[in-house]
């Protein structure tokens, strides 16, 4: 549990990146500082590593994103061996282990933990910068046109934020 006066971490991770004939994993976003008042999740922006949003190849599998909500300890910091605030490249996040992360910060066991499921079937993406980073907002934005699953769908371009509204009840 998590009161109103305490933060957490976010952690935005694909399970299934291919390289190298193997899966590895790659962190697509991590913001120390999270607060969850009245039902409602505040993200700080300009701190931990940039989102850069899912854009699996096409025609591989479907990508797992997994968000994981950590208590934040007081004196939170970075573990010295975990370049990721911000990494100096996107390669330093290939292969982030959530699991060294959390025992080298001392941070225990997640709060809270929810995924989705990508697929891109197209090299289309509306944005036309596929894996650039972009500033997921938890209010309304414009729609955007997703080109993954088998068939297109107006969404949110926010929808990968949208579906930590859920965590909000492990808070109530």
């Amino acid at each position: 549990m998590m009161s109103a006066q305490e933060k957490g971490l976010l952690f935005m991770i694909d399970l299934d990146v291919p390289r190298q004939n193997n899966r590895v994993t790659l962190l697509h976003w991590f913001v120390p500082g999270v607060s969850v008042a009245n039902g409602n999740i505040e993200v700080p922006e300009n701190v931990g590593a940039t989102y850069l949003q899912p854009s699996p190849p096409a025609g591989d599998i479907p990508h797992r994103y997994l968000f994981l909500l950590y208590k934040e300890p007081n004196g939170f910091a970075v573990p010295a061996r975990f370049a990721i605030n911000p990494p100096a490249n996107t390669s330093a996040r290939i292969g982030f282990d959530v699991q060294s992360f959390a025992s080298a910060a001392n941070l225990g066991e997640p709060l809270a933990a929810n995924f989705i499921t990508v697929q891109g079937v197209s090299s289309n993406v509306a944005s036309g910068n596929v894996g650039a980073a972009a500033s997921p907002s938890p209010s309304p934005s414009p729609l955007a046109l997703f080109t993954g699953a088998a068939t297109s769908l107006a969404v949110p371009s926010s929808l990968a934020v949208l579906g930590l509204l859920s965590l909000s009840a492990f808070f109530l």
